[in-house]
């Protein structure tokens, strides 16, 4: 064979094989594991669960306070003697929680009752219906209305309970990555949120959108970071390992082709 077509059938031979290691390293590339999304692992976390059973827990209490004859004869009166006793049922019953109830329009409360943060928790209830909010001690409040038997909103049933357990149910609370990051954040007025707790590496809140996860019945928020490797940073190293390959295919050809060129009878008549 002449040495010309030799090194074309080199050439040519390289070339196929060069593609065909672009076409391996693609489909391995394309097949590697996936990472699964955020928001599938942290669709519910056991943390999140557990508040949410526990608001829940309170806002059925604080309907059937609300709902009891003799907290519908308390606001309907105003009589200390029967709010005081109320009061002194309720908090036999739960001892751990503040209960307040609070009249409409003015917004008074009624005797017989812890007044608490009152400025805060009036405050809350005068937006209608269930409302929820928090303290950064961790107290979640809660608020019903009371409506009386003509249909007509006699004012608030109001109750606030610490949750003590809150720094340890996120101390538990599984992180999707060892270098991820997680917050638990309460929500304000507006968009504005005010971090409670954190845990993870806080550098990669620059670079990554959290993943929001609500506590329903609670203005708090599970927020979770996780690191994301660029696309180039993925592709890099496929396509080095393409590149070092073809680098040894044109070595392995290039040496084959000298090896047969020179035991070619017919290369010292025509090189």
């Amino acid at each position: 064979m002449p040495p010309k077509s030799i090194l074309r059938f080199g050439l040519i031979l390289a070339t196929a094989l060069v593609l065909l290691a672009g076409l391996v390293t693609f489909a391995v590339f394309q097949s590697r594991p996936q990472a699964q999304p955020v928001a599938e692992e942290f669709d519910k976390p056991v943390m999140a669960t557990q508040i949410e059973f526990l608001a829940d827990a309170m806002q059925r209490n604080a309907a059937r306070i609300a709902a009891h004859p003799q907290t519908l004869a308390c606001f309907a009166t105003a009589a200390p003697e029967v709010c005081q006793a109320q009061a002194a049922n309720l908090h036999a019953l739960n001892q751990d929680a503040a209960v307040l109830f609070v009249t409409d329009g003015q917004r008074q409360l009624l005797p017989g009752f812890l007044p608490g943060d009152t400025r805060r928790l009036l405050a809350s209830a005068g937006r209608g219906g269930a409302v929820a909010t928090a303290t950064a001690t961790f107290n979640l409040s809660l608020s019903h209305p009371v409506m009386g038997s003509d249909g007509k909103r006699l004012g608030f049933v109001i109750v606030e309970q610490s949750v003590p357990q809150l720094q340890a149910l996120f101390d538990t609370l599984p992180l999707p990555d060892a270098a991820a990051y997680a917050e638990l954040q309460q929500t304000q007025a507006g968009d504005a949120s005010v971090v409670l707790m954190r845990r993870g590496n806080q550098a990669i809140k620059r670079n990554v959108h959290p993943t929001l996860i609500a506590l329903a019945g609670t203005p708090w928020q599970i927020a979770v970071w996780r690191p994301v490797t660029p696309v180039g940073e993925n592709v890099a190293s496929y396509v080095l390992g393409w590149l070092v390959a073809s680098l040894v295919i044109a070595i392995l050809v290039a040496a084959t082709i000298l090896a047969v060129r020179n035991r070619s009878p017919t290369t010292c008549a025509c090189w």
